[in-house]
């Protein structure tokens, strides 16, 4: 075997037409004296893909088709950087904009995958949008709208019906005591069994104080891609 640069070999399709031109191929002998057999050029090119993989090592620099050095340091380097590159493509691409977020740590999301991260307002949690029917009736959640509040105040409508009664006793014209029952909605004068009273009652209740309007939660970090 006469040791050169690799040498391409010859190839033929299903009806013997050449596809590839090589330096050897269907008519070459297997060895011959010229070192310009099949076998000579298969060794050869064993040769050449070592002399690749150890380049850089003083065997000797990996070579092309045209006899051209090729810097296998920088091959590589080239190759771990385009990989690098296609997972970081990759990555990003599995986090389009308008996609959310969610973490225990406080990272910008941006620094992991690329990409512009803004970050929810606090106390903000997301709900699915649609529309839908349940017991109090229809209602709609528009994408991208924000609904609810943290703590909610009570308006006079929306406080539970309160039937106030007061028993209380009387004296009629004979001086007779008997119990009487009202309700009592609002101070009034009562006339009863001819003896005129005042009916003054005050109840008041309640704190006018805002609820809790939170359903159980855990704080985590919630980002929004924006570009």
């Amino acid at each position: 075997m006469k040791k050169q640069v690799y040498q391409v070999p010859e190839l033929r399709d299903a009806s013997n037409n050449i596809i590839q031109a090589g330096t050897y191929g269907r008519t070459s002998p297997l060895v011959n004296a010229d070192n310009t057999g099949i076998l000579d050029y298969v060794n050869n090119n064993l040769e050449a893909l070592h002399d690749a993989q150890t380049s850089g090592t003083g065997v000797r620099a990996a070579e092309d088709t045209k006899g051209n050095a090729i810097d296998i340091a920088a091959l590589k380097t080239l190759i771990t950087d385009t990989v690098t590159q296609a997972k970081k493509d990759a990555i990003l691409a599995a986090h389009p904009v308008g996609s959310y977020y969610i973490s225990d740590k406080a990272t910008d999301p941006g620094t992991l995958f690329g990409g512009t991260w803004k970050m929810l307002d606090p106390g903000l949690t997301l709900i699915s949008q649609g529309k839908g029917t349940d017991k109090f009736g229809s209602f709609e959640f528009v994408a991208g709208q924000t609904y609810g509040e943290r703590m909610h105040q009570l308006t006079v409508d929306e406080l539970a019906v309160v039937k106030l009664e007061l028993c209380f006793q009387t004296q009629n014209d004979d001086n007779k005591t008997e119990p009487q029952r009202e309700v009592i909605k609002t101070n009034k004068t009562h006339d009863m069994y001819g003896v005129r009273h005042l009916s003054q009652v005050i109840a008041p209740f309640g704190g006018d104080k805002p609820h809790n309007n939170m359903q159980p939660s855990k704080a985590v970090f919630a980002w929004l891609r924006t570009a």
